[in-house]
């Protein structure tokens, strides 16, 4: 059973008949009817594909301003991650503070920050080498 949509590849083998008929009339070698017909379509369509892609053709050769593009927008995805990220990050801290806190009160750590000087001497070893 055929896909009711047409894929891409299909749309793209339509334009590139439609093209080459409408190559086939600028040349000459054949008249708009002959094209048409050839395309299984009317005249009148014919000419709106030909219309169509003598301005896209226009709006292909105008000037452009010079250099790179500017980049596209954000992906609104990666922004909303980044965002939630960066939300959950900060809830971290706050609750390992929070834990650190409350180990403090009742006496018992579950976790501890590395000790300071143990950083620091570590990394005066480091240099001295």
């Amino acid at each position: 059973m055929a896909d009711a949509e047409p894929t891409a590849k299909q749309d793209s083998e339509k334009a590139a008949r439609r093209l080459e008929q409408i190559m086939a009339v600028m040349k000459g070698e054949r008249s708009a009817t002959q094209a048409a017909e050839a395309l299984g379509a009317s005249r009148q369509t014919f000419y709106e594909w030909y219309n169509r892609a003598l301005a896209a053709l226009q709006d292909s050769l105008s000037d452009r301003e010079p250099g790179r593009p500017a980049n596209p927008p954000p992906d609104p995805d990666k922004v909303r991650l980044a965002q939630e990220n960066s939300e959950l990050h900060k809830k971290v801290k706050l609750l390992e503070g929070a834990i650190l806190i409350r180990d403090a009160m009742d006496g018992v750590p579950r976790f501890m920050p590395p000790p300071r000087q143990e950083i620091l001497a570590s990394r005066a070893k480091k240099k001295r080498r």
